[in-house]
């Protein structure tokens, strides 16, 4: 999961590069949430691994809490992380002429023209952009992963029962007496 953040924010960050939007600040506000939701994912799996726990036979195991934590979390915020990376790209990751079309000997050279948007962007660059954009969040494989997201280790309500059975409820609550005066 931490790998699909990072996936998304490059395409992000690309696809804005390409369209010549990367300092509109909508843009760039909707690529730091994107940062954001990657490196917490990322934290995740790294706090999961820097908390490992021992089974009795001496084996170590990523936290359950952290890893549940991360699972739920990437999960629950993935729609919204590919819904910015729709925004960012527009309309053309579902209208972009096809990868064939760009080696057609007559409306090739055309594409490679009219899909250019400035210097150092080509038509092919920016039409191969659109396409992975759409292959990995709007087409057969972007529902399948949607799904998967969400459904991956059990679904979010198994993830959020399993977070909370791990969760130290004890020490929370021994802060919020001594919070309150009442410990």
């Amino acid at each position: 999961m931490s790998e699909f953040g990072d996936q998304l924010v490059g395409l992000a960050q690309l696809i804005a590069e390409a369209n010549g939007t990367e300092k509109i600040v909508h843009i760039r506000e909707k690529i730091a949430e994107m940062v954001i939701y990657a490196t917490m994912v990322r934290s995740g799996l790294e706090a999961a691994i820097a908390n490992a726990e021992e089974s009795p036979e001496g084996w170590y195991f990523p936290s359950e809490l952290y890893t549940n934590a991360a699972k739920h979390y990437a999960a629950a915020d993935y729609s919204l992380m590919v819904r910015h990376l729709h925004d960012i790209g527009g309309g053309s990751i579902l209208t972009a002429p096809s990868l064939a079309d760009l080696d057609n000997d007559e409306v090739g050279p055309l594409i490679k023209k009219y899909m250019r948007t400035k210097e150092g962007v080509d038509g092919e660059y920016r039409t191969r952009l659109f396409h992975a954009i759409r292959d990995f969040t709007a087409d057969a494989y972007g529902g399948w992963q949607l799904v998967t997201m969400l459904q991956s280790g059990g679904g979010l309500y198994a993830q959020r029962l399993v977070a909370r059975k791990h969760y130290d409820m004890d020490k929370a609550k021994r802060l919020a007496l001594e919070l309150a005066g009442l410990a």
